[in-house]
């Protein structure tokens, strides 16, 4: 970390290790920053992980980079964010809508994890208010079509 008047600051190189990390790790830095008072920063937020699992019935993994690697936990509820079903391609929101809208076509079931992730299959109409419920005050829907 670099100083910059008297605030902390990421320098180039720890901003490329980001960059070049996997999500577990990416994970385990945000965690290191936000105890450090760091935050998130603006530039790493609004990509989305998306995995096809392609069989039968295709299966589509879909949530938030910044959620990917946590373990969601609420009284009885409990969604592991981590592990290879959720560990995809990481997309912009554009290719991610792409990606999504193709899967649409199929016989899919579709899982949803976070905010922007959630937020965009309402705005493709795949999942209503009524069909998305909170973990750990993460937004999550499932859906089959």
């Amino acid at each position: 970390m670099s100083r910059t008047g008297g605030r902390e600051k990421l320098c180039f190189s720890e901003t490329l290790r980001y960059r070049t990390a996997l999500p577990t790790e990416r994970f385990a830095i945000e965690r290191l920053r936000l105890k450090k008072g760091l935050g998130n920063l603006e530039v790493f937020m609004g990509d989305i992980i998306v995995k096809v699992h392609e069989s039968y019935r295709w299966v589509v993994a879909v949530c938030d980079e910044d959620v990917f690697g946590r373990k969601l936990v609420d009284g009885k509820r409990v969604l592991d964010v981590s592990g290879v079903f959720f560990d995809g391609k990481v997309m912009s929101l554009e290719e991610a809508r792409d990606e999504i809208e193709r899967c649409a076509y199929e016989d899919a079931t579709f899982n949803f994890v976070g905010k922007e992730s959630v937020g965009l299959a309402k705005d493709l109409g795949i999942v209503k208010d009524e069909g998305i419920i909170e973990i750990d005050g993460v937004p999550f829907g499932l859906v089959l079509m």
